[in-house]
């Protein structure tokens, strides 16, 4: 089954085509590399996924999404852990008794019982992050982009992030995630490359790979 459906998606600025009549299918459970050079549409097009800006064309979602930003401190909210994952849920109208509930759930999952009551102005850039995540993940959505959310930070707290992706995506969420590292490329079944707005490549990661051709004329392998 189709989770998201793009067809014919544009978007401009100043009469500037920043998105030129982008259509893909995701598939329920797949996870899918978004990628392409500085300034190709990446990040215009997540953000018109979920509505933070008004775009032509036509999008079916099937399921709720959510969006977890590159750098964390633009997207917490709470002064500490616990209230930062409790904001969400306020939002949604759940009762304090399925918040706790929640929370509890979200915080165990994360291994994360240990910050509950920490300030989030004392965690890591690493447990901010996962944090950041963890507020999504306690949404309960069935989409997930992650937008570069590994850039800023040491290997260590990479690796611990994209287990935690690959973690999301083995439990049957659906995982679109924009990078440039190309060890995190490869841990997506499908790629979605742009160039100037255009969608150039959609298909395997695996057979993208093998594309030299490709890579080098959107200077990608230079780059990895």
């Amino acid at each position: 089954m189709y989770i998201l459906e793009v067809d014919n998606l544009s978007y401009e600025i100043n009469n500037k085509k920043i998105l030129d009549k982008i259509s893909f299918k995701i598939k329920e459970g797949d996870f899918l590399s978004l990628i392409g050079e500085n300034g190709s549409g990446k990040s215009t097009l997540s953000l018109a996924l979920v509505k933070l800006i008004e775009s032509k064309g036509n999008i079916v979602l099937k399921g709720k999404i959510g969006m977890v930003l590159e750098n964390p401190d633009h997207q917490i909210i709470g002064t500490t852990v616990e209230e930062d994952i409790v904001f969400g849920l306020q939002n949604i109208g759940l009762t304090r008794e399925k918040m706790e509930e929640r929370l509890i759930k979200t915080l165990t999952s994360f291994k994360m019982e240990h910050l509950r009551k920490r300030e989030v102005i004392t965690l890591s850039g690493g447990q901010k992050q996962k944090l950041a995540i963890a507020s999504l993940v306690a949404m309960e959505y069935d989409v997930y982009i992650f937008d570069e959310v590994t850039s800023m930070l040491d290997p260590d707290s990479k690796k611990m992030i994209n287990n935690l992706i690959k973690k999301l995506n083995k439990e049957g969420k659906t995982i679109i995630q924009i990078s440039h590292f190309i060890e995190e490329i490869k841990l997506s079944n499908n790629s979605l490359l742009l160039k100037n707005g255009k969608l150039i490549y959609y298909g395997k990661t695996n057979d993208l790979m093998k594309d030299e051709k490709l890579l080098l004329s959107n200077n990608l392998v230079a780059k990895w």
